[in-house]
């Protein structure tokens, strides 16, 4: 109360400056969604070209790639079941850093380099054997 009365102020019952003070608090921004998050649903790989290197174990558009579909959720990064398909990689709590690096609390999700990108529909995963996955998203 001094220090009221010092600041020119007069004394109030205190709820006065207990909502003043609420007024003055800021609002907490709105949690924006993680790249995981914003990505999450099913993709399908509707193509698959290979990068130049020594490695050629895959084609373009190779069949055993083709069709192949990612559940993206914040829980994990893992590969639905595919006929003729080989992938098991599984991720758990996948995070992806600004440089789209893949993350995971648990788990591995494709080789160390890979890269999950987002370009507008539809998303780039760097996936073994030099195989560049485009999926869309079902």
């Amino acid at each position: 109360m001094m220090l009221l009365y010092a600041c020119g102020s007069e004394p109030s019952n205190g709820s006065e400056a207990v909502a003043a003070a609420a007024n003055d608090t800021p609002t907490a921004p709105a949690e924006e969604k993680t790249r995981v998050e914003e990505l999450a649903g099913n993709w399908r790989v509707v193509g698959v070209r290979v990068a130049p290197g020594p490695v050629q174990a895959v084609s373009d558009d190779d069949p055993a790639l083709m069709g192949a579909v990612l559940s993206i959720s914040p829980e994990r990064l893992a590969w639905k079941p595919h006929e003729g398909g080989f992938f098991t990689d599984t991720c758990l709590a996948p995070q992806i850093g600004p440089d789209d690096s893949i993350g995971c609390a648990e788990g591995r999700f494709g080789p160390p380099e890979a890269h999950l990108v987002s370009e507008g529909v539809q998303i780039k995963l760097d996936w073994y054997d030099g195989a560049i996955l485009t999926l869309s998203r079902q």
